[in-house]
């Protein structure tokens, strides 16, 4: 599944997105046991301190982890992960899972043209996209608004941290 959650950053325009490959097996199972939150995601992460700020995601590599800490990053940010709906030019899942485990470890996170959305859509169409990065092409007013309103809320700077006036 191609899975997402509202919030990135702090800023509730901005999408976090991942692909759930199921078990710790290679294979993309479903995970054993019936919980829930088994299995692992595949996503650009910061690491496993969870530091979801806009430097750490400039330095993000793909990396596979827990989807219970996927789960409890989008629940700090009081988000809730949702599933993208595949298209029906989506790929069949093992190879969505293979893509996904061969692009761990992968870098050049950059928020414009290498995102988290970018993979996640390439694993599961094999074209990359964003459209948070289309609409805020296609808006870049309304866009620029939403996210300056965001930054206002949060009150700090999403790289230095420094507080905003």
């Amino acid at each position: 599944h191609h899975l997402f959650y509202g919030g990135a950053f702090g800023l509730g325009k901005l999408t976090h997105h991942a692909i759930f490959v199921g078990g710790s097996g290679e294979g993309g199972g479903e995970g054993g046991g019936g919980g829930e939150l088994e299995g692992d995601v595949v996503h650009f992460s910061g690491g496993a301190n969870a530091d979801v700020s806009l430097k750490a995601k400039l330095e993000a590599r793909i990396q596979r982890e827990p989807l219970a800490q996927f789960v409890r990053q989008a629940s700090d940010m009081g988000a809730e992960i949702q599933i993208v709906p595949h298209p029906p030019t989506a790929r069949p899942r093992p190879e969505i899972v293979r893509r996904a485990l061969k692009l761990e470890g992968g870098g050049g996170y950059n928020l414009v043209v290498n995102n988290c959305e970018h993979f996640a859509r390439e694993c599961v169409t094999g074209i990359r996209s964003s459209h948070q990065v289309g609409m805020a092409l296609s808006a870049p007013l309304h866009f620029l608004r939403g996210l300056r309103e965001d930054l206002l809320r949060l009150g700090r700077h999403p790289v230095r941290g420094r507080p905003l006036r």
